[in-house]
């Protein structure tokens, strides 16, 4: 575990040193004390590292939001870090750039979700901060719908509608 922050922290530093406009925006998947609260995850993960202190947007780590505002700002990302099966769900079904953290050594559902829609991701057994961070900087140009097969774009436009009736 402490490996896999540690890289995540290094990745995340290193693309804020190529991307000057970077902004990072934790976004917690759980925020309830059964399967741990991310927002709590996040802090803590954070504390200390005062470089990236000016580019973190902590507003989602306060109180716990609607689901429809948690959609909007997946829709609005240029990419997504996920390593929760169901934040992948969203980034796949919104269409927002992901890179996948696979926490199952390769057996689980995060990985098998990853592959089914291709795309990227890295091992947790295999972390390493400036592969990571290639990852991320690819997803943040990537076409949105790029590497979506056209029979999974229902899934997509289905999502899409569904949230443009809930904002409503």
């Amino acid at each position: 575990r402490d490996n896999y922050e540690l890289v995540v922290i290094k990745a995340l530093k290193l693309l804020c040193e190529r991307l000057p406009y970077l902004t990072i925006k934790p976004l917690p998947m759980c925020t309830n004390h059964f399967g741990s609260d991310d927002r709590w995850f996040y802090r803590r993960l954070f504390r200390g590292h005062n470089e990236l202190k000016n580019r973190l947007d902590e507003s989602l780590l306060g109180a716990e939001l609607s689901p429809v505002k948690y959609c909007s700002v997946f829709k609005t990302a240029d990419a997504l870090l996920g390593m929760r099966f169901h934040s992948l769900v969203f980034g796949i079904g919104l269409g927002t750039n992901s890179v996948a953290l696979d926490y199952t050594l390769g057996k689980g559902k995060v990985l098998s979700l990853a592959e089914r829609f291709n795309i990227d991701y890295m091992c947790m057994t295999q972390m390493d901060a400036i592969a990571l961070a290639d990852k991320l900087e690819i997803a943040l140009y990537k076409n949105n719908i790029e590497g979506i097969s056209s029979g999974q774009l229902g899934f997509t436009s289905a999502l899409h509608n569904k949230l443009n009736e809930l904002e409503l």
